[in-house]
């Protein structure tokens, strides 16, 4: 029999528990709110214009999802040829507080969607 400083023994805290001194339950929110917020809940449907429902840029991107939400609307008109709108974004986003990588992709996109734009409108 394995005594109980084996591998079923090992305490898992994530940093944010640890930094707070504090660990929180698992079961903290009530079943009568989590049937709550069950019923409520609906899964985010993209239909595609993820550019459309941004309604305005903050002037620092904060979280990741935020920024990845702003690089897949970017990347949506590129691949869906509308480079002129995809620059526009990328300008409007690369006006505000980005980390390094979602600035690298987004100048990236942005240099891409130029290119293709002057590729069409170069006579043949």
């Amino acid at each position: 029999m394995e005594n109980e400083s084996g591998l079923l023994a090992i305490v898992v805290y994530s940093s944010d528990e640890e930094s707070a001194g504090v660990l929180l339950a698992r079961d903290v929110q009530s079943e009568a709110d989590f049937l709550k917020q069950k019923t409520s809940w609906k899964p985010k449907v993209e239909t595609g214009e993820i550019w459309k429902t941004l309604e305005y840029l903050p002037s620092k991107i904060r979280f990741k999802p935020e920024g990845q939400t702003l690089l897949h609307a970017i990347e949506e008109l590129f691949y869906n040829r509308k480079y002129t709108e995809a620059v526009k974004l990328a300008d409007k986003a690369l006006s505000c507080t980005l980390d390094g990588d979602l600035r690298k992709h987004i100048l990236t996109y942005k240099d891409r969607c130029t290119a293709h734009r002057i590729q069409m409108e170069r006579p043949r």
